[in-house]
This record gives C-alpha cells, structure tokens and sequence, in this order.
C-alpha cells in the first residue's frame, strides 16, 4: 500500500509534477528517432502511462480548472501526433487515442485516491 505522505506530496506539488511531465512528454514524442525504441512494451502502453501519468496529479489536486486541464492534455496529445512527422517520427491516431483513454485513466484514478487518502 502507498503510504498517505506520497498523495499528500503529489496534492502539495501537484502543478510541479504536471509541468515537469508535459515538458518530458513534449521531448519524448518530439525527440527524433532513427530506429525502433529499445524500451520494453508496446508503443500505446507507454503513451497510455504517460497521460496517465500526466493526469493524476491534477486529479489528486482537483483545481479550480481541472477539466479544462484535463481537456488540454487531450488537445495536447493531439498537437503532439500532429507535429510528430516533422521530427522523423510518425503520426498515429491510436497514439492520441492511447492519450486520451490515459488522460481518462489519470483522471478516475486521482479522483478515487483524493476520495480514499485526502
């Protein structure tokens, strides 16, 4: 079990957390590759952690904004694909599908931790 001082951490410095993994997820996507990625699992599996990733901290915080937050991650995600095959990578509409069932993901999960743990 996840101690209560971990959710109450990521409450406290819920928008640190966010912005940190939208820029990792921004140089992660954008990042020019070559060939195919070393890192076990599939491709919509990593995207789907990610925005899950990215989602949960907001959720756990719940701020005044949070589904317009939550909408931007999904406008993000799609700006994301869209600019990829400018950076030798490929545009994929099941990547932003993966985002978005992520961000969705991220969501019932902070909202069910902030329900049991704050």
């Amino acid at each position: 079990m996840i101690h209560k001082n971990f959710f109450l951490f990521i409450y406290d410095k819920w928008l640190n957390i966010t912005i940190i993994l939208l820029l990792l997820i921004s140089l992660l996507s954008l990042y020019p590759i070559d060939s195919p990625s070393n890192v076990p699992g599939n491709d919509k599996f990593h995207h789907l952690i990610a925005y899950s990733l990215l989602s949960f901290p907001v959720s756990i915080q719940k701020p005044r904004f949070y589904i317009l937050i939550c909408i931007f991650f999904i406008i993000f995600g799609g700006i994301i694909e869209l600019m990829q095959p400018y950076f030798n990578r490929s545009l994929d509409f099941f990547d932003f599908l993966a985002n978005t069932i992520g961000v969705l993901i991220g969501m019932l999960s902070g909202l069910l931790v902030r329900k049991n743990n704050l």
